[in-house]
């Protein structure tokens, strides 16, 4: 099923890989030049959010549980919440 593409400014490289599960309900877009990773929901395509953060350009690996982003790079693991609350 279609949905609009959601506005992301600025705009994701051709690089940009994408990440989900079916537990989840978001699509992150992963922007290694930028290092950015970018959520769209996956149920009507808008725009979440946007997050930067070294980690991301090295990024091998991602998860999400217990609204926490888990991210896997050569160096290690991060985590960050997804909202201001986590």
């Amino acid at each position: 099923e279609a949905w609009p593409n959601p506005t992301i400014d600025p705009v994701l490289p051709k690089t940009t890989e994408l990440w989900t599960t079916d537990r989840i309900e978001t699509l992150y877009l992963t922007d290694r030049e930028g290092s950015r990773l970018v959520g769209v929901n996956k149920a009507d395509g808008k725009l979440l959010a946007q997050y930067t953060h070294e980690a991301f350009k090295n990024l091998r690996g991602l998860w999400e549980r217990d609204g926490k982003i888990i991210v896997l790079t050569p160096a290690g693991l991060y985590r960050f919440g997804i909202d201001a609350e986590n």
